[in-house]
């Protein structure tokens, strides 16, 4: 398969992980709600049913969507990781080609490896500045 293609799927069941975090964080609060419904409004006003009807629908079906999002993303994430390690061995002409199994479990380590460092990415720089700014009196870490 194609890197794009792959690049592509890896998408989809990503968009349904946020809308699940969103239905359990953002979408749930009324004003959140009511604010998303009037910006559609004001860009596609004729639009408007059609998303608060989806909306509510999201926010009913969000356990199912997370669980189904992230099983789907787990399983392309596999897949794109392993399209990569394809891609990159037909470029650098590598001859060491792993088994299946290998190949598999190889790039689930990627892909958590790299999970971990996107989250823990920020912590630096937040450690970093947290350092440089004045404390006010009375107050705690």
């Amino acid at each position: 398969m194609g890197l794009a293609f792959n690049l592509l799927l890896y998408f989809v069941p990503l968009i349904l992980l946020m809308i699940s975090v969103l239905g359990y964080t953002v979408l749930e609060l009324e004003r959140a709600m009511a604010e998303v419904q009037s910006a559609v409004q004001r860009i596609l006003p004729h639009s408007e049913p059609a998303l608060a009807d989806n909306l509510a629908s999201i926010i009913s079906n969000r356990g199912l969507l997370g669980l189904a999002g992230f099983v789907f993303f787990l399983i392309f994430s596999s897949t794109l990781f392993s399209s990569v390690r394809h891609v990159l061995n037909i470029i650098f002409k590598a001859e060491h080609m792993r088994s299946f199994l290998r190949g598999i479990g190889h790039d689930f380590l990627m892909m958590l490896i790299t999970a971990l460092v996107l989250v823990l990415a920020p912590y630096p720089s937040l450690l970093y500045w947290r350092s440089r700014a004045p404390l006010a009196p009375n107050s705690c870490l």
